[in-house]
């Protein structure tokens, strides 16, 4: 299983949680998977909270090498299941420089805003 703090759809569903449950997942020590992945307790809540912030999560190879994934979050009241989710777009990290990770956060963001969920 893949650590959620690696992840961009598990990122944003973090920075999303409340701090106690937060500070429980970031006590659990995290194995590297690539040379970008960020391993210490305080870099990870920096990126949190810059996430929360701005509404969505980059994986810049922090995961795999050589993929790039944009996250936002689904929250509860728009996902009609009564939870948080979270919808992420992912692709070759070659082909998904910052100007294509920028416009895909902004689709990402608009359409979960418009997103009303069947009943």
């Amino acid at each position: 299983m893949m650590p959620a703090q690696v992840t961009a759809s598990g990122k944003v569903l973090l920075a999303n949680l409340p701090e106690a449950e937060l500070d429980e997942i970031l006590a659990r020590p995290v194995t590297p998977l690539t040379r970008r992945t960020k391993t210490s307790a305080t870099a990870i809540r920096k990126e949190l909270r810059q996430i929360a912030a701005r509404g969505w999560a980059l994986n810049d190879e922090e995961s795999e090498v050589g993929l790039r994934a944009v996250a936002v979050l689904a929250p509860a009241e728009r996902t009609g299941i009564g939870i948080d989710a979270a919808i992420t777009v992912a692709g070759p990290a070659e082909r998904m420089d910052a100007k294509h990770v920028d416009r895909i956060a902004e689709v990402l963001t608009s359409e979960i805003a418009a997103f009303s969920p069947l009943r």
